[in-house]
């Protein structure tokens, strides 16, 4: 059993210090909440999302300095954090394409709330490598109570009332060894008149906790011979919300005999680690029968009968660049090149392309002034380290900084501006930009698919697509030229205006390239759909990019948590994208581009405003099935 010593438990300071990243003073959205440590973790805070917005802002939180992205769900969030140190947490909301954030510092002082040096502690899993003993549970028949034990009025002589029981095969054993099945007897004490002994009389009865009274605290001290585990019948679980004594509302384990647990943090004895339809892991806080010996933590894992734990096998470890014959993308950001993400695209990638800063709201924020500081840290990258770069993208509608939207001048001197900004850029990186999205998006959705009637259109008239490929080619005739769109595979009256854009600039000679947004879903568009723009861009002699891989798990919101059938789904999609790609011939073939490392990254979560697991790899960098997909597509 896992104990604690008194005079180890160090208390943790949290110190919340304001420092708003944005104004949040909106007539929409007024951001705050509360950091509150919990009574029994130091390295947990509880936070209390106390803002008001308008319906449909979507909120999310990160627990660190640019961390991963978590939804905000009613109730209290539980931010757990495994180091000492200082911590700025983050909420972020998302209203009518604004984005409003506050923060606070958080500081973590100690996470020690285990002693790891108790020879007893053969019932926490996991923990202080003794999970090898006993870690295997089975949930029983429930006699009736509050918590999980016997009834109020239990007899020790009816095997029906009991909570536990315990079979030799699987029973703990004692320090000697031995079994510790058949000759045990438990005395339980709830207070100095209420006593109850039992002995397991050969029934493999065990008791593992004691009933006190609905919504009453569990103040009973036990002493018993040794643990073992059992295997008895199954019953099922759910969750429902109760009011507790000082009025406020909390969750609750209900068993279909009605006996429960209260799951409130702080308050009960009982706290609910993991939860799913088939197993569980609790967590006590147990009053040691021996003065001695400090209270501590008991973890305890409950399998549901019949159901078969399976181990996680691990996804095959194989770099996509050494199992593809193209090249292989992942975008980066010039902020997020070294550590973690950094190793994973050097030993994965052999392309990268920026997400957001190549563009013109980065690069040329005022007249008159570029800022190329976010470029040239990628593009060092890149050549540090033998990437090839994509550029993305130099013209398009959605990253005009206000000084063009507004351009005061005529429009032949609008024109004369975007030539130099274009010359510009493709000179100062020529030679170390390997190719560029010229122009992005610039097809409607509308009927007809159109023109889009962007800024750029309005100044300089419909042939200004031709113009901005002209002045590119000429800054770099090396360099490659692509045209990038999304919808390509899923609308064919869009798919055939792109065509004919890139037949209109490729008799000039000023088109090398089609890029394809792979923004698409487990369930469509369809392989047929994406095999037709391989096969028009291939029928024109054209490379092909599959630019902006990712794929969404939940495109209807109909999931809380990826589901192993809908992973799978996933994998079998991306592993139906890469085949296509893959079958396409080499000499059309340019490069396959992931839109994002981490699932929580990705900017379709804010998009939609739900969450979703669209790429391959999990929060903690380990590969997802949606990786394995992408190597099986290669094959």
């Amino acid at each position: 059993m896992k104990k604690i010593k008194s005079s180890l438990i160090l208390l943790c300071v949290v110190s919340m210090l304001w420092s708003c990243s944005e104004d949040v003073n909106d007539s929409d959205v007024n951001l705050s909440f509360t950091a509150t440590p919990s009574a029994n973790n130091p390295n947990t805070i509880l936070l209390d999302n106390t803002s008001t917005a308008t319906s449909g802002t979507f909120m999310f939180w990160q627990y660190s300095k640019d961390g991963v992205h978590i939804t905000d769900l009613d109730g209290i969030e539980e931010a757990t954090f495994d180091n000492p140190g200082t911590y700025e947490v983050t909420l972020t909301a998302v209203s009518a394409g604004k984005i409003h954030q506050i923060s606070q510092n958080i500081v973590i002082t100690t996470t020690n709330i285990f002693s790891c040096d108790d020879a007893n502690a053969i019932l926490l899993a996991d923990v202080c490598a003794n999970g090898a003993t006993g870690k295997t549970w089975v949930w029983s028949t429930l006699g009736g109570a509050y918590g999980v034990g016997p009834a109020p009025n239990y007899d020790s002589a009816d095997p029906a009332d009991m909570s536990w029981f315990a079979a030799e095969a699987n029973a703990f054993k004692q320090a000697d060894g031995t079994s510790c099945v058949y000759d045990d007897e438990y005395t339980f004490k709830q207070d100095e008149t209420h006593t109850y002994i039992n002995k397991n009389n050969d029934t493999y009865q065990w008791i593992w906790s004691w009933a006190n009274k609905e919504l009453g605290t569990n103040n009973a001290q036990y002493a018993d011979g040794c643990y073992k585990s059992r295997e008895p019948e199954s019953a099922s679980w759910s969750i429902n919300y109760r009011k507790g004594n000082d009025g406020k509302t909390y969750p609750w384990l209900v068993f279909t005999n009605k006996a429960s647990i209260a799951m409130y943090e702080g308050v009960s004895e009982y706290q609910i680690v993991s939860l799913s339809a088939d197993q569980m892991t609790l967590r006590n806080i147990a009053k040691d029968p021996d003065p001695a010996k400090a209270n501590g933590w008991r973890y305890y894992k409950l399998i549901r009968k019949g159901f078969v734990e399976t181990i996680p096998v691990a996804e095959p470890d194989i770099a996509l660049k050494d199992a593809a014959n193209f090249n292989v993308g992942m975008i980066v950001n010039s902020n997020n090149l070294t550590g973690k993400k950094s190793d994973i695209i050097l030993r994965e990638f052999d392309n990268i392309t920026s997400e957001y800063e190549m563009k013109m709201d980065k690069m040329y924020p005022s007249k008159g002034t570029y800022d190329f500081t976010a470029v040239d840290k990628i593009v060092k990258y890149a050549v540090d380290n033998n990437l090839n770069l994509h550029g993305h993208a130099l013209i398009w509608h959605n990253s005009v900084p206000d000084w063009v939207t507004n351009f005061s001048g005529s429009n032949a001197e609008f024109e004369t501006m975007i030539k130099d900004y274009i010359t510009t850029v493709v000179t100062r990186y020529k030679g170390k930009v390997k190719s560029w999205d010229v122009v992005n998006e610039a097809v409607d959705d509308g009927s007809g698919n159109p023109l889009r009637n962007s800024i750029f259109k309005q100044k300089m008239g419909n042939d200004y697509i031709k113009k901005c490929y002209q002045w590119a080619r000429e800054a770099d005739p090396a360099c490659k030229l692509f045209y990038n769109d999304y919808n390509f595979a899923s609308s064919s009256s869009k798919r055939a205006a792109i065509f004919k854009i890139a037949d209109d600039l490729k008799k000039d000679n000023l088109i090398d390239g089609l890029g394809a947004q792979m923004h698409i879903a487990y369930n469509g568009p369809a392989a047929s759909q994406i095999q037709a723009v391989a096969d028009g861009t291939v029928s024109r002699n054209l490379l092909m990019h599959f630019s902006e891989l990712d794929i969404r798990a939940n495109p209807d919101n109909d999931l809380t948590s990826l589901t192993v059938e809908r992973a799978i789904a996933q994998q079998n999609k991306y592993k139906e994208v890469v085949k296509i790609f893959n079958a396409i011939p080499s000499a059309n073939r340019y490069a396959l581009t992931v839109w994002g490392m981490r699932d929580s990254e990705s900017w379709l979560i804010n998009f939609w405003g739900h969450i979703d697991w669209a790429l391959m790899y999990n929060d903690d960098y380990s590969m997802k099935k949606a990786h394995t997909g992408f190597l099986e597509g290669l094959k």
